[in-house]
């Protein structure tokens, strides 16, 4: 949950699909273990800063690192609860080992 949920909600990763609470993580991944646009969260969490500034218009932050020092100026600016951080974090493959392996596993375990 940790790995997704600072990132910023576009596309099929939405108000209804994230990873910013537990409840809905939940309720994404057994959306995902279902088969219900897995890949399409996949690919709106893999976007990367070039995609959201270029193309989406929605720019976005490589690394929103929050600590007990910025808590409360990212808090007064709402960061905490709609955090803009790009999907391409570090490594853009993260999105898709991350679907990738969890479909592999779920399909071979359920």
């Amino acid at each position: 949950m940790n790995l997704f949920a600072k990132v910023r909600l576009h596309g099929s990763h939405d108000i209804h699909a994230h990873f910013q609470d537990i409840s809905t993580s939940f309720v994404t991944l057994v959306r995902c273990m279902t088969g219900e646009g897995w890949n399409e969260i996949m690919h709106s969490l893999a976007k990367d800063a070039r995609y959201r500034g270029s193309f989406a218009k929605e720019p976005c932050i490589d690394e929103m690192a929050v600590t007990s020092d910025n808590f409360d100026m990212l808090q007064a600016k709402c960061l905490t609860t709609f955090p803009i951080q790009c999907g391409a974090i570090g490594w853009g493959g993260w999105s898709h080992f991350y679907f990738l392996s969890y479909t592999l596993f779920i399909t071979f375990v359920v």
